[in-house]
């Protein structure tokens, strides 16, 4: 009888164990396929921004060369300073 009984606790083990290696498979399946699903949008709203800052900057070169240049007055940082202009 004792045999018998620690086939079935072997058994009984042997199945709590086998399920809770499913979960864990699981749970880590979940997690890879969320965090590669969040690093996907965070990458994608990092390259939105990163090319409105690019755009904005391309917009300021392109008026600093059309306009800019007549109305940009190179003076020192010390200039204005005194009242003598």
């Amino acid at each position: 009888m004792e045999a018998q009984k620690a086939e079935g606790i072997q058994a009984r083990c042997n199945t709590i164990s086998f399920a809770t290696l499913a979960e864990i498979h699981h749970f880590h399946q979940v997690r890879v396929r969320d965090f590669k699903s969040q690093m996907q949008h965070f990458l994608q709203q990092q390259i939105i921004f990163f090319q409105k800052v690019t755009q904005k900057l391309e917009e300021a070169l392109h008026n600093l060369d059309t306009t800019g240049s007549q109305r940009l007055v190179l003076r020192p940082r010390w200039a204005g300073l005194d009242d003598t202009d």
